[in-house]
Protein backbone atom coordinates (compact mmCIF):
# COMPACT_ATOMS: atom_id res chain seq x y z
CA UNK A 1 0.00 0.00 0.00
CA UNK A 2 1.31 3.47 -1.00
CA UNK A 3 1.34 5.73 2.24
CA UNK A 4 1.96 8.91 0.42
CA UNK A 5 -1.62 8.59 -0.94
CA UNK A 6 -4.36 9.50 0.87
CA UNK A 7 -7.98 10.82 0.49
CA UNK A 8 -8.62 14.02 2.73
CA UNK A 9 -12.05 13.96 5.23
CA UNK A 10 -12.75 16.86 2.47
CA UNK A 11 -13.16 14.70 -0.34
CA UNK A 12 -15.59 12.64 0.78
CA UNK A 13 -18.80 14.94 0.21
CA UNK A 14 -17.58 15.49 -3.93
CA UNK A 15 -16.55 11.92 -3.85
CA UNK A 16 -20.41 10.65 -2.65
CA UNK A 17 -21.61 13.13 -4.62
CA UNK A 18 -20.07 11.57 -7.75
CA UNK A 19 -21.50 7.92 -6.67
CA UNK A 20 -24.47 9.83 -6.18
CA UNK A 21 -24.41 10.81 -10.19
CA UNK A 22 -23.45 7.63 -11.43
CA UNK A 23 -26.51 5.92 -9.77
CA UNK A 24 -28.71 8.89 -11.29
CA UNK A 25 -27.13 8.41 -14.73
CA UNK A 26 -27.43 4.60 -15.13
CA UNK A 27 -30.97 4.77 -13.80
CA UNK A 28 -29.86 1.79 -11.05
CA UNK A 29 -32.53 -0.14 -9.05
CA UNK A 30 -32.77 0.94 -5.24
CA UNK A 31 -31.38 -2.06 -4.27
CA UNK A 32 -28.25 -1.84 -7.06
CA UNK A 33 -27.44 1.71 -6.11
CA UNK A 34 -27.53 0.87 -2.43
CA UNK A 35 -24.70 -1.35 -2.83
CA UNK A 36 -22.87 0.40 -5.02
CA UNK A 37 -22.76 2.60 -2.27
CA UNK A 38 -21.97 0.16 0.19
CA UNK A 39 -19.72 -0.59 -2.05
CA UNK A 40 -17.32 2.36 -2.10
CA UNK A 41 -18.03 2.88 1.71
CA UNK A 42 -16.25 -0.42 2.98
CA UNK A 43 -13.48 0.30 0.23
CA UNK A 44 -12.94 3.36 2.77
CA UNK A 45 -13.21 1.97 5.64
CA UNK A 46 -11.10 -0.99 4.96
CA UNK A 47 -8.12 1.38 4.11
CA UNK A 48 -9.06 4.48 6.25
CA UNK A 49 -8.54 6.19 3.29
CA UNK A 50 -4.85 5.87 3.10
CA UNK A 51 -2.87 4.47 0.24
CA UNK A 52 -5.54 5.15 -2.16
CA UNK A 53 -6.86 8.21 -3.76
CA UNK A 54 -10.32 9.36 -5.45
CA UNK A 55 -9.61 7.57 -8.94
CA UNK A 56 -9.41 4.58 -7.43
CA UNK A 57 -12.78 4.15 -6.03
CA UNK A 58 -14.53 6.34 -8.87
CA UNK A 59 -12.94 3.26 -11.20
CA UNK A 60 -13.95 0.65 -8.63
CA UNK A 61 -17.26 2.16 -8.51
CA UNK A 62 -17.76 2.59 -12.73
CA UNK A 63 -16.65 -0.99 -12.62
CA UNK A 64 -19.48 -2.49 -10.14
CA UNK A 65 -21.93 -0.59 -11.90
CA UNK A 66 -20.92 -1.80 -15.16
CA UNK A 67 -21.38 -5.45 -13.66
CA UNK A 68 -24.61 -4.35 -12.29
CA UNK A 69 -26.16 -3.11 -15.21
CA UNK A 70 -27.73 -5.20 -18.15
CA UNK A 71 -25.32 -3.97 -21.20
CA UNK A 72 -26.91 -5.74 -23.64
CA UNK A 73 -23.93 -7.50 -25.18
CA UNK A 74 -21.46 -4.08 -24.39
CA UNK A 75 -18.30 -5.67 -22.58
CA UNK A 76 -17.52 -3.68 -19.44
CA UNK A 77 -14.34 -1.96 -21.05
CA UNK A 78 -16.62 -0.30 -23.46
CA UNK A 79 -19.47 0.18 -20.20
CA UNK A 80 -20.06 4.10 -20.66
CA UNK A 81 -22.83 5.31 -18.64
CA UNK A 82 -22.19 9.10 -19.27
CA UNK A 83 -21.82 8.51 -23.06
CA UNK A 84 -25.09 10.58 -23.92
CA UNK A 85 -24.04 13.26 -21.27
CA UNK A 86 -20.41 13.36 -22.96
CA UNK A 87 -21.74 13.41 -26.43
CA UNK A 88 -23.88 16.98 -26.00
CA UNK A 89 -20.75 17.94 -24.27
CA UNK A 90 -19.27 17.33 -27.42
CA UNK A 91 -21.83 18.60 -30.15
CA UNK A 92 -22.15 22.18 -27.88
CA UNK A 93 -18.66 22.73 -27.61
CA UNK A 94 -18.21 22.11 -31.75
CA UNK A 95 -21.14 24.73 -32.03
CA UNK A 96 -18.68 27.18 -30.50
CA UNK A 97 -15.42 26.39 -32.07
CA UNK A 98 -15.29 28.70 -34.96
CA UNK A 99 -16.44 31.83 -32.70
CA UNK A 100 -13.84 30.70 -30.64
CA UNK A 101 -11.02 30.09 -32.94
CA UNK A 102 -11.37 33.67 -34.35
CA UNK A 103 -11.44 34.83 -31.71
CA UNK A 104 -7.95 33.35 -31.09
CA UNK A 105 -6.93 34.31 -34.77
CA UNK A 106 -7.66 37.77 -33.61
CA UNK A 107 -6.39 38.69 -30.18
CA UNK A 108 -2.99 40.53 -29.60
CA UNK A 109 -1.52 37.28 -28.45
CA UNK A 110 -3.26 34.14 -30.07
CA UNK A 111 -1.16 32.15 -27.83
CA UNK A 112 -2.03 33.44 -24.78
CA UNK A 113 -5.65 34.05 -25.80
CA UNK A 114 -5.48 30.08 -26.79
CA UNK A 115 -4.01 29.10 -23.23
CA UNK A 116 -7.54 30.99 -21.66
CA UNK A 117 -9.74 28.77 -23.95
CA UNK A 118 -7.88 25.86 -23.18
CA UNK A 119 -8.07 26.25 -19.28
CA UNK A 120 -11.40 28.09 -19.33
CA UNK A 121 -12.75 24.52 -21.51
CA UNK A 122 -12.19 22.69 -18.46
CA UNK A 123 -15.68 23.97 -17.04
CA UNK A 124 -17.07 21.02 -18.43
CA UNK A 125 -16.52 19.04 -15.70
CA UNK A 126 -19.47 16.23 -14.32
CA UNK A 127 -17.32 14.67 -12.34
CA UNK A 128 -16.76 18.25 -10.09
CA UNK A 129 -20.42 19.12 -10.38
CA UNK A 130 -23.50 17.02 -9.68
CA UNK A 131 -25.09 15.61 -12.36
CA UNK A 132 -27.71 18.30 -13.66
CA UNK A 133 -26.37 21.27 -12.14
CA UNK A 134 -23.79 22.46 -15.18
CA UNK A 135 -25.35 24.73 -17.69
CA UNK A 136 -23.03 23.88 -20.49
CA UNK A 137 -24.28 25.92 -22.66
CA UNK A 138 -24.48 28.83 -20.74
CA UNK A 139 -21.17 28.04 -19.57
CA UNK A 140 -20.01 27.75 -23.12
CA UNK A 141 -21.08 31.35 -23.74
CA UNK A 142 -19.05 33.17 -20.99
CA UNK A 143 -15.91 30.98 -21.82
CA UNK A 144 -13.80 33.60 -21.95
CA UNK A 145 -15.17 35.91 -19.13
CA UNK A 146 -13.10 33.64 -16.53
CA UNK A 147 -9.41 35.51 -14.74
CA UNK A 148 -6.59 33.70 -14.11
CA UNK A 149 -5.11 32.98 -10.55
CA UNK A 150 -1.95 32.17 -11.49
CA UNK A 151 -0.34 32.69 -14.88
CA UNK A 152 3.33 31.13 -15.78
CA UNK A 153 3.07 32.07 -19.10
CA UNK A 154 6.31 34.11 -19.74
CA UNK A 155 7.96 30.51 -18.46
CA UNK A 156 5.19 28.40 -20.88
CA UNK A 157 6.29 30.32 -23.58
CA UNK A 158 9.85 30.51 -22.76
CA UNK A 159 9.67 26.61 -22.81
CA UNK A 160 7.64 26.12 -25.54
CA UNK A 161 10.03 28.05 -27.96
CA UNK A 162 12.81 25.36 -27.70
CA UNK A 163 10.11 21.93 -27.43
CA UNK A 164 9.89 19.38 -29.95
CA UNK A 165 7.93 16.77 -28.47
CA UNK A 166 5.25 17.99 -26.70
CA UNK A 167 3.02 15.54 -24.68
CA UNK A 168 -0.81 16.94 -24.07
CA UNK A 169 -2.46 14.73 -21.35
CA UNK A 170 -6.58 15.48 -22.24
CA UNK A 171 -8.93 15.38 -19.64
CA UNK A 172 -12.81 15.88 -20.31
CA UNK A 173 -15.21 15.73 -23.40
CA UNK A 174 -15.92 18.71 -24.98
CA UNK A 175 -13.04 20.69 -23.35
CA UNK A 176 -11.00 18.78 -26.28
CA UNK A 177 -12.41 20.85 -28.70
CA UNK A 178 -10.80 23.74 -27.10
CA UNK A 179 -7.56 21.81 -26.61
CA UNK A 180 -7.62 21.07 -30.38
CA UNK A 181 -8.14 25.20 -30.90
CA UNK A 182 -5.16 25.89 -28.66
CA UNK A 183 -3.23 22.93 -30.76
CA UNK A 184 -4.14 24.28 -34.05
CA UNK A 185 -2.26 28.09 -32.52
CA UNK A 186 0.56 25.95 -31.10
CA UNK A 187 1.39 24.50 -34.31
CA UNK A 188 0.50 27.59 -36.15
CA UNK A 189 3.02 29.78 -34.22
CA UNK A 190 5.91 26.42 -34.23
CA UNK A 191 5.47 24.85 -37.24
CA UNK A 192 8.12 22.15 -36.31
CA UNK A 193 6.26 21.11 -33.10
CA UNK A 194 5.40 17.51 -32.64
CA UNK A 195 2.35 16.70 -30.92
CA UNK A 196 0.82 13.81 -29.21
CA UNK A 197 -2.38 13.31 -27.13
CA UNK A 198 -3.23 11.03 -24.60
CA UNK A 199 -6.64 10.46 -23.62
CA UNK A 200 -8.14 7.73 -20.83
CA UNK A 201 -7.97 4.21 -22.16
CA UNK A 202 -11.55 2.89 -20.61
CA UNK A 203 -14.47 5.27 -19.94
CA UNK A 204 -14.99 6.95 -16.53
CA UNK A 205 -17.25 9.87 -15.51
CA UNK A 206 -16.67 11.97 -18.52
CA UNK A 207 -13.38 11.77 -19.23
CA UNK A 208 -12.52 11.51 -23.05
CA UNK A 209 -11.39 8.29 -24.79
CA UNK A 210 -10.30 7.79 -28.22
CA UNK A 211 -13.93 7.74 -29.88
CA UNK A 212 -14.30 10.93 -28.37
CA UNK A 213 -11.08 12.60 -29.44
CA UNK A 214 -12.08 11.47 -33.09
CA UNK A 215 -15.32 12.46 -33.54
CA UNK A 216 -13.85 16.24 -32.85
CA UNK A 217 -10.96 15.90 -34.73
CA UNK A 218 -8.26 15.96 -32.69
CA UNK A 219 -6.37 13.30 -34.41
CA UNK A 220 -6.37 16.34 -37.23
CA UNK A 221 -4.31 18.29 -35.30
CA UNK A 222 -2.11 15.80 -32.96
CA UNK A 223 -1.28 11.80 -32.42
CA UNK A 224 -4.10 10.64 -30.74
CA UNK A 225 -2.67 7.61 -27.67
CA UNK A 226 -4.32 6.01 -25.04
CA UNK A 227 -2.15 6.80 -21.89
CA UNK A 228 -3.67 3.02 -20.71
CA UNK A 229 -5.16 5.11 -17.64
CA UNK A 230 -8.20 4.01 -16.34
CA UNK A 231 -9.07 6.22 -13.92
CA UNK A 232 -9.97 10.08 -13.97
CA UNK A 233 -6.63 10.73 -13.78
CA UNK A 234 -2.95 9.88 -14.16
CA UNK A 235 -1.23 7.39 -12.30
CA UNK A 236 1.47 7.07 -14.37
CA UNK A 237 2.87 3.84 -12.73
CA UNK A 238 -0.30 2.64 -13.89
CA UNK A 239 0.04 3.87 -17.60
CA UNK A 240 0.89 2.05 -20.40
CA UNK A 241 4.61 1.60 -21.38
CA UNK A 242 4.04 3.52 -24.37
CA UNK A 243 2.95 6.61 -22.11
CA UNK A 244 5.55 6.27 -19.81
CA UNK A 245 7.66 7.05 -22.96
CA UNK A 246 6.12 9.80 -24.23
CA UNK A 247 6.75 10.92 -20.92
CA UNK A 248 10.16 10.63 -20.28
CA UNK A 249 10.50 11.80 -23.81
CA UNK A 250 8.98 15.20 -23.62
CA UNK A 251 10.26 18.32 -24.09
CA UNK A 252 7.14 20.10 -22.52
CA UNK A 253 4.03 18.26 -21.21
CA UNK A 254 0.44 20.58 -21.00
CA UNK A 255 -1.66 18.15 -17.73
CA UNK A 256 -5.28 19.39 -18.25
CA UNK A 257 -7.66 19.37 -15.42
CA UNK A 258 -7.67 18.95 -11.64
CA UNK A 259 -7.83 15.17 -12.12
CA UNK A 260 -4.62 15.04 -13.71
CA UNK A 261 -3.70 17.52 -11.42
CA UNK A 262 -4.34 15.72 -8.49
CA UNK A 263 -2.55 13.19 -9.78
CA UNK A 264 0.31 14.28 -11.31
CA UNK A 265 1.12 17.32 -9.16
CA UNK A 266 3.61 15.27 -6.87
CA UNK A 267 5.54 14.42 -9.33
CA UNK A 268 5.70 16.99 -11.55
CA UNK A 269 9.23 18.55 -13.09
CA UNK A 270 9.76 22.23 -14.77
CA UNK A 271 8.75 20.29 -18.17
CA UNK A 272 5.07 20.11 -17.08
CA UNK A 273 2.50 23.35 -17.17
CA UNK A 274 -0.99 22.49 -15.24
CA UNK A 275 -3.58 24.25 -17.26
CA UNK A 276 -7.22 23.82 -15.07
CA UNK A 277 -10.05 25.70 -13.47
CA UNK A 278 -10.05 25.40 -9.52
CA UNK A 279 -13.07 23.50 -8.84
CA UNK A 280 -12.48 22.50 -4.99
CA UNK A 281 -11.24 23.65 -1.79
CA UNK A 282 -8.73 21.02 -1.33
CA UNK A 283 -7.63 21.32 -4.96
CA UNK A 284 -7.77 25.33 -4.02
CA UNK A 285 -5.14 24.91 -1.28
CA UNK A 286 -3.13 22.45 -2.90
CA UNK A 287 -2.53 24.61 -5.45
CA UNK A 288 -2.90 28.16 -3.57
CA UNK A 289 -4.86 29.40 -6.03
CA UNK A 290 -8.58 30.38 -5.37
CA UNK A 291 -11.21 28.25 -5.97
CA UNK A 292 -13.15 29.60 -9.41
CA UNK A 293 -9.83 30.86 -11.12
CA UNK A 294 -7.83 29.86 -13.96
CA UNK A 295 -4.30 28.25 -13.72
CA UNK A 296 -1.41 27.81 -15.65
CA UNK A 297 0.84 27.02 -13.82
CA UNK A 298 4.90 25.19 -14.10
CA UNK A 299 5.56 22.28 -12.09
CA UNK A 300 8.59 20.85 -10.16
CA UNK A 301 10.24 24.63 -8.47
CA UNK A 302 7.18 26.33 -9.77
CA UNK A 303 4.93 24.74 -7.50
Amino acid sequence: MDHKRSIPPACYPCLFQQLHSLVKITGMHEADGKRLFEHSMRQLLETGGEGIVVQHVVRSATDLAAALMDMGGMGEDEYDPYRAIKQRSNDLALTYAGEFRRKILEAPDQLAYGVLIAAAGNIIDFGAKQHGSLDVEAELRSLDLHEFGRFDFQEFSSRLATTRRLLYICDNAGEIVFDRLFIEILKRTYPELDVTCAVRERPVINDAVASDALYIGLDEVARVVSSGSVYPGTLTEETSPLFRQLFRDADLIISKGQGNFETLHAEADRRMFFILRIKCDPVAVLSGVAKGALVLMQGGGGM
